[in-house]
Formats: C-alpha cells, sequence, structure tokens
C-alpha cells in the first residue's frame, strides 16, 4: 500500500500521475524480476494494483502490544475491490474514475461494476502502459 498526499503544491493531477507513474515502475520492475526469476528456474511472483483518489485516515491502529500502521475508509476500501475485479479480470494496472480523470495516457474501460460496500456502480479503467501485460502472471 502506498499513500500519495494532495497539497505541500501538488494538486490532483499531479499526485494522480505521480501514482501511475509509481505504479508502472512497480510493474516495470517486477517484469525484471521475474525474468531473473525464470532464469533461475523459479516460478513467476503476480503482480496487481489499483489506484483510487480520496480521503483517508492513517496511522497507527490497535493496542500498544500489537499496532497495525495502515489506512482506513471508503477509498482504501474501493481500492481493496478494484484490486479483486483486476485479478478477476486479469488485468495488472487498474484505476477508478477519479484517476482516470486526470491522466494524460491512454486508458481502457473494463465497465461498471457493482461493488460489495458500495451503493453505486463503479467505473473502472485499465492504464495501457507498455508494461501491461493484460493478465495476471
Amino acid at each position: 500500500m502506498a499513500v500519495f498526499q494532495t497539497g505541500a503544491g501538488r494538486n490532483r493531477a499531479q499526485v494522480s500521475e505521480a501514482a501511475v507513474q509509481a505504479t508502472i515502475d512497480a510493474r516495470r520492475e517486477m517484469a525484471k524480476l521475474n525474468e531473473e526469476r525464470h532464469a533461475a528456474g523459479a516460478p513467476p511472483l503476480s503482480f496487481g494494483l489499483a489506484l483510487n483518489l480520496g480521503q483517508i485516515h492513517y496511522g497507527n491502529i490497535g493496542a500498544a502490544d500489537l499496532l497495525d500502521f495502515t489506512a482506513i475508509g471508503p477509498a482504501v476500501n474501493l481500492a481493496a475491490r478494484m484490486e479483486a475485479i483486476a485479478a478477476e479480470n486479469g488485468r495488472d494496472i487498474v484505476v477508478s474514475s477519479e484517476i482516470q480523470a486526470d491522466l494524460n495516457m491512454e486508458t481502457e474501460s473494463l465497465g461498471d461494476f457493482s461493488v460489495k460496500g458500495f451503493a453505486e456502480r463503479v467505473a473502472i479503467y485499465e492504464c495501457r502502459t507498455s508494461f501491461s501485460t493484460n493478465r495476471r502472471e
């Protein structure tokens, strides 16, 4: 999980672009790692990421003897549900309509999905990058 924060001189579009670029970089590095694993006879590792934009709460959550640094809120829940939908559809990088609206790159609509915990259907898009395999490894 990664959190990209708006403010401090970065607007929503800049944060969306930075998050997608970090995702593309991670996908590229995973492809390199899987090439090395293949050469060593090891099975590939799967890769999947979903990006969403919204307000979250983050910090240490739990008891004094068992703290977990995490993020919570509807935006986090939606991203987790989107990642599951991406996996079911064999996609590795997907974004919400909130992110897609800010991007200067080609995206492809995967459609509108019913998502547990959300009243309205959610539009999900795939980022079309040279490193996107359109399937999980």
